[in-house]
């Protein structure tokens, strides 16, 4: 029975509206003006403003982050756990929000009204009945309204008001109304559907005198947990079109007093259906309705989180799953932050290794899996590198072509080993400079793969001069060289085309000055003979024997009579499969002598030459360009390295007067001279 009935009460309760903070707090002391505290007959509420700061904080009850396996793939999702304080929608968007199965922020705009329970004692005869049962509270012209008016019983009674929205959810049970003894608990179902389940509020008063006369201070909490679903900011482009959650409680009992939730034994599924695309740039994947408001309880040991992603660049739906451990607490946010790897192999296949000072190009290996229809993209930021799919005939021997050196991108057609060409430009500078190269599905930012080149500078003295770090094959071993025997004569017998080809070793021979040791006879019957004489040579009529001036040196010996440059006829001839007659040295030792090898760490051109009758590459190089190359006698241990330090044996470019020998050193020490002809390790100087 109802005490006091049918009378009318304003009640004059304000809403603090703060924003980007939720209005509900369990702070007691925050109500509307103080003008508004006067003594009163009539009962009326009062709701707290809150105090919800957003400190977000790494779970301590579950595991930070956790691997999902793909189903009928070879995927594989990453998840990042966070708790943050408060039940929150989104982590950037917390506007009021209408909508039922959305996490609350305005209690006025989002439900409008709520219920209220008050338990009255009477303190003489110590029984206790229902004052209000689940009275109905609405927010209407700046006043909650009530449907019936309640005044303060007197100084006999003490009163416990007790408060919950939103009003008469189908999924909640009340206390007992017949129970007025009981301690009051609210029983509640989570609906299947995201989009029904409810963000829960309650408040509740210490007990209070029935003599008062002030408002009823409701300080309303978030009883349930908030769970959210957020993407890494390199997730794999797609579509999440489904996330679930499996062996999760569903139906618990809440103890208004103790605040405290109790869960039934039983398990349910609770399904979203998202269908977010990835590549929207946002990474909200659950807020809103589409959050998922469940009883907080500990985790059981057949939780498990299920997610269907359709992925852009393969189009194939993928169901990842995992089991969910850890416990989600009461009026807290759990985010899930996503991240997912392809369903396809796309790499750099080794690891990066230093490349040297001088210039240049490093073969770098790439698998892309089939899957890629559109192929793959590599990409470079740095201003030093650019990128090549193939080389050039020039390049394939050895050149370092400044003006088909390649772009900042570039794509290619999938397959299990590919080999792909970085440019890099000398680096002069005092230390190990970095690019970094991305490598990517064609025409997408997912799946991005990180290549990191690190190029050494020279090992710089004091007096401006420095050496190039790494050896390894192309530090040799060399023939110093000028002490062939090398001979090779080239016929040709095709009418018209012979004559193309006299044009081209006349070319040489006039633009180089190889007139010394390259013949070239030609005769109406379209017979064509070139000789090339390399042991006219042999002397050097007094150059390169500069002890101090390696670089004066090894000019000299690399222009000697276009030595440097005539072994690109040879190249021409025999690709073009001229018949062809050598005795003496192999190629390879007049084409790679030392004071050559040091000029090839220096940037060249490709010119073309156009004739009548077709055309030809050559590789060039201008004398102020050749800023690389082989140490003088006395130079060479003017250099020191401790990082990568000289061992064995290494030309200098000096020249014995013999035209038999040349001077070598031995590592960073002394040295002597030799025969021309040894295999010795070179290593080049370049001056600031």
């Amino acid at each position: 029975m109802k005490l006091f009935k049918n009378l009318y009460i304003n009640v004059t309760a304000y809403v603090y509206v703060l924003a980007s903070m939720l209005l509900f707090s369990c702070q007691n002391d925050e109500f509307a003006d103080s003008a508004k505290q006067e003594s009163r007959d009539n009962i009326s509420f009062g709701i707290s403003a809150a105090r919800d700061i957003p400190t977000t904080k790494s779970i301590q009850n579950a595991s930070e982050s956790f691997v999902l396996r793909g189903t009928h793939s070879s995927d594989t999702l990453f998840v990042q756990t966070t708790v943050s304080e408060g039940i929150r929608s989104s982590a950037k968007t917390e506007s009021h929000i209408a909508t039922r199965g959305a996490p609350v922020t305005d209690i006025v705009t989002s439900y409008g009204k709520y219920g209220v329970f008050c338990y009255i004692k009477d303190q003489q005869s110590q029984t206790t009945h229902f004052y209000m049962y689940n009275e109905e509270v609405s927010y209407s012209n700046n006043n909650w309204i009530t449907n019936e008016t309640y005044y303060w019983p007197g100084s006999n009674y003490d009163l416990t008001f007790y408060a919950y929205a939103p009003l008469n959810n189908t999924n909640l049970t009340l206390p007992d109304a017949s129970d007025a003894v009981a301690v009051p608990k609210l029983t509640y179902t989570v609906p299947s559907l995201v989009q029904e389940q409810s963000d829960l509020l309650v408040a509740a008063t210490d007990q209070m005198s029935g003599n008062l006369k002030t408002q009823v201070p409701l300080s309303f909490k978030h009883i349930c947990t908030a769970i959210r679903f957020d993407a890494h900011e390199q997730i794999q482009p797609g579509v999440l079109q489904k996330i679930t959650l499996k062996g999760i409680h569903g139906q618990g009992t809440y103890d208004m007093n103790a605040h405290s939730w109790s869960v039934d034994a039983t398990t349910g599924e609770y399904t979203v259906e998202p269908s977010v695309d990835t590549e929207g740039g946002s990474p909200v994947i659950t807020s809103g309705e589409n959050t998922f408001m469940m009883i907080p309880q500990v985790l059981g040991e057949n939780a498990a989180i299920e997610i269907e992603f359709k992925d852009k660049v393969t189009n194939k739906v993928n169901t990842f799953s995992s089991s969910l451990s850890g416990e989600w607490l009461i009026g807290k946010t759990v985010t899930y932050k996503i991240s997912i790897t392809p369903d396809y192999e796309l790499d750099f296949i080794e690891a990066s290794t230093p490349q040297d000072a001088h210039y240049v190009i490093y073969p770098i290996k790439i698998k892309a899996d089939p899957a890629l229809t559109n192929g793959w993209t590599l990409t470079t930021s740095s201003d030093w590198v650019t990128l090549r799919t193939d080389l050039s005939a020039l390049q394939k021997e050895g050149y370092w072509t400044s003006n088909e050196r390649g772009e900042k991108s570039i794509s290619g057609n999938p397959g299990s080993e590919i080999t792909v060409y970085a440019f890099l430009d000398e680096n002069v500078t005092d230390a190990t400079r970095e690019a970094e190269l991305t490598l990517q599905p064609t025409g997408s930012q997912a799946s991005q793969a990180k290549f990191t080149i690190s190029q050494l500078c020279p090992s710089w003295n004091g007096n401006g001069v420095g050496a190039e770090r790494i050896e390894e094959n192309n530090g040799g071993p060399y023939p110093w060289g000028f002490k062939w025997n090398r001979k090779v004569t080239y016929t040709d017998k095709t009418p018209f085309i012979c004559l193309f080809r006299k044009w081209v070793a006349d070319y040489f021979v006039g633009k180089y000055g190889a007139h010394k040791y390259v013949t070239v006879e030609y005769d109406i019957r379209s017979k064509l003979k070139v000789v090339i004489d390399y042991g006219k040579l042999n002397n050097l009529d007094n150059n390169a024997q500069d002890l101090l001036d390696g670089l004066k040196n090894t000019k000299e010996l690399f222009h000697f009579e276009g030595v440097g440059s005539i072994s690109q006829l040879e190249t021409l001839f025999d690709g073009w499969s001229i018949k062809k007659e050598s005795t003496g040295d192999s190629a390879t030792d007049v084409e790679n002598f030392a004071a050559k090898m040091c000029v090839k760490k220096n940037k060249f051109t490709k010119v073309t030459e156009t004739g009548s009758d077709g055309a030809f590459d050559v590789a060039t190089i201008a004398d102020e360009d050749i800023v690389w190359y082989l140490p003088a006698k006395a130079e060479f241990s003017l250099v020191l390295d401790q990082e990568y330090p000289y061992s064995g044996v290494y030309w200098t470019s000096t020249a014995y007067t013999d035209n038999l020998n040349a001077y070598f050193a031995q590592g960073a020490g002394g040295g002597s001279y030799g025969d021309r002809m040894t295999l010795n390790k070179i290593r080049a100087f370049r001056r600031k």
